[in-house]
């Protein structure tokens, strides 16, 4: 029995969801315990009976500093979670992120089972997060560190992050990249939105700081720019676009839609966008899952000049890398115009083995050579 542990909420994870249905698929047998917010609903997933959600009241003491909040909502999940997990048997614990890393460990040696860390994002430097959580989260995975057999994280930036500041270990690089579609509705958007121009830009993700929203679409209001702007997600700016889209002809918001559609409503367009600000390690050392949504949507990309990313998109001829400033993305977005570039109808020199059908065969193995 396999046992993963997420501080989300699992149902809507898509990552933890294509991980725990690929292992089921595959033969192993997965216990997995969440955490649920009041305003989630559920979705149809292929989690069974063997999904436990639980909702941690510390989160929701909004009169508490963050750092207090975070450190007793720690304490009642590392203890629910125990609780209920310490009297099966598990031969791996697979922890998601910090937050449950600890009653991983707790679980890992009440059962002298392995222990999978599974790093989501440079956990302890990532935006958003202060400098007491920051700490907090780095002082964590020192604690816990010589009890992990295998990390699994989603760029080699921050696995070399992970390897300066901690001792060596066997480790994983799986990405966070849809499967393949047989078939492609090249059309979509064009037919939703009536568009005519001969472009479309997409960007999908969440509609926040530090992922360049505001600065895209002051540049497609410009009148040098004849192609069309799709936002699709949601997020602190989801009325801000509401209310821009009503101002313009050639920007648009789409709503967030299932992860297996993804691909499917994203070929719809001919460029992604991937501008992600530099305001973390963690967001400097990325490999946003947008760009594997792109990829193998068959779109071209725009995106920042990061090294994980700028590494991917040049090796492949992917698309552009750019210097994150407004005119340097309307110049380039000019230019694509001027010289009519299409995409073509197959991804282009991309190895189908960066899919989430080659990212699982990694998953797989190293469930295999673990147990």
């Amino acid at each position: 029995m396999i046992l993963h542990l997420s501080n989300t909420y699992i149902r809507q994870d898509n990552r933890v969801l294509k991980e725990i249905n690929s292992l089921n698929d595959n033969g192993f047998k997965c216990h997995s315990f969440g955490i649920k917010r009041d305003h989630e609903t559920p979705t149809d997933t292929n989690l069974d009976d063997n999904h436990i959600t639980f909702i941690i009241k510390a989160l929701n003491i909004k009169w508490l500093p963050r750092s207090i909040m975070y450190f007793l909502a720690l304490l009642e999940l590392t203890y629910r979670f125990y609780v209920t997990g310490k009297n099966n048997e598990y031969k791996l614990i697979h922890c998601h992120d910090t937050f449950v890393l600890p009653v991983g460990v707790l679980l890992k040696l009440k059962h002298n089972c392995k222990l999978i860390y599974d790093a989501h994002e440079l956990e302890s430097n990532k935006s958003g997060q202060s400098f007491i959580l920051s700490g907090f989260t780095l002082l964590i995975e020192k604690i816990c560190w010589s009890k992990v057999d295998h990390l699994i994280t989603v760029s080699k930036s921050i696995e070399e992050w992970y390897f300066k500041n901690f001792k060596k270990i066997n480790s994983d690089i799986i990405y966070n990249s849809p499967e393949i579609k047989k078939s492609l509705n090249k059309n979509y958007f064009r037919e939703k939105f009536n568009i005519e121009s001969e472009y479309i830009f997409v960007y999908v993700g969440n509609l926040t700081d530090g992922r360049f929203i505001k600065e895209s679409i002051e540049v497609f209001q410009s009148e040098e720019i004849n192609s069309s702007l799709v936002l699709l997600g949601f997020g602190k700016f989801e009325v801000y676009v509401k209310e821009e889209i009503q101002k313009y002809d050639n920007i648009y918001y789409h709503e967030p839609v299932n992860h297996e559609e993804i691909t499917n409503v994203l070929s719809g367009s001919d460029f992604g966008i991937c501008l992600i600000e530099n305001i973390s390690l963690s967001d400097y050392y990325s490999m946003p899952n947008k760009l594997f949504d792109y990829l193998f949507s068959n779109l071209q990309i725009i995106a920042s000049k990061m090294p994980d990313i700028d590494y991917i998109v040049d090796k492949y001829n992917l698309g552009y890398t750019i210097d994150l400033d407004k005119e340097i993305f309307k110049q380039a977005v000019i230019n694509i115009e001027k010289s009519k570039r299409k995409n073509n109808n197959k991804i282009i020199q991309f190895p189908l083995s960066y899919s989430w059908e080659g990212q699982s065969k990694k998953l797989i193995n190293t469930y295999n050579n673990l147990i």
